[in-house]
């Protein structure tokens, strides 16, 4: 409670990492977010080394592990023993053809963090293909494209045509209700994504 308050408070961050061991998945996410914003960086990396432990918990739903992400992107905490079971978490969700904020969130906080897994990367790709990305909000295509131009640069990410199209499909859609800074990250998204076609097509003109 105290953390929620301040998240620069030094006692009770020293408190919470002495003792995260005790902690729900619930708590951890929001210490976790507490720090986060408050940029105390190097707690936020303490604290994550309690994620693989509570992974799969009832109480460590999607959302607690979206915002446990979206610490470590605020404060650029890249715990490397914990990314890569963060991506595997995201790959299993997308193979379960999983959609909505939670996952956006996290992938975006993963593009954020340079979470590169070739693996994830295909995921993604074959989630896209299969209408993934056309059922999502507006604010979660943006995040998705987020993910693949940030945490890859646009590297190797080689789409087909049934991606590309899909693409376009939930560009349509999301277009007229995106802010003038999603608008943005979307056509350098799709100029590192060699989709220029998009950048004079009729939706995004």
């Amino acid at each position: 409670a105290r953390l929620r308050r301040n998240g620069r408070d030094k006692e009770a961050q020293a408190m919470v990492v002495d003792r995260k061991g005790e902690l729900t998945g619930k708590e951890l996410a929001l210490c976790m977010q507490a720090c986060g914003k408050a940029g105390a960086k190097n707690v936020v990396i303490q604290l994550s080394d309690e994620v693989p432990r509570l992974l799969g918990a009832d109480d460590f739903p999607p959302q607690s592990m979206a915002l446990t992400l979206n610490a470590m992107q605020r404060c650029r905490a890249r715990n490397t023993n914990v990314l890569p079971v963060l991506s595997s978490v995201c790959e299993s969700a997308l193979q379960d053809s999983a959609s909505g904020r939670d996952l956006a969130m996290s992938l975006h906080g993963l593009g954020n963090l340079g979470a590169r897994s070739p693996t994830l990367l295909a995921e993604v790709k074959r989630w896209i293909g299969r209408n993934g990305l056309v059922a999502m909000n507006p604010l979660d295509v943006a995040n998705v494209l987020h993910f693949l131009t940030e945490g890859f640069h646009g590297e190797n990410v080689r789409l087909d045509e049934e991606e590309e199209r899909q693409i376009y499909a939930a560009v349509t859609v999301a277009l007229p209700k995106w802010e003038p800074q999603q608008l943005s990250a979307a056509v350098r998204a799709f100029a590192k994504l060699d989709l220029h076609w998009l950048l004079v097509s009729g939706p995004v003109m």
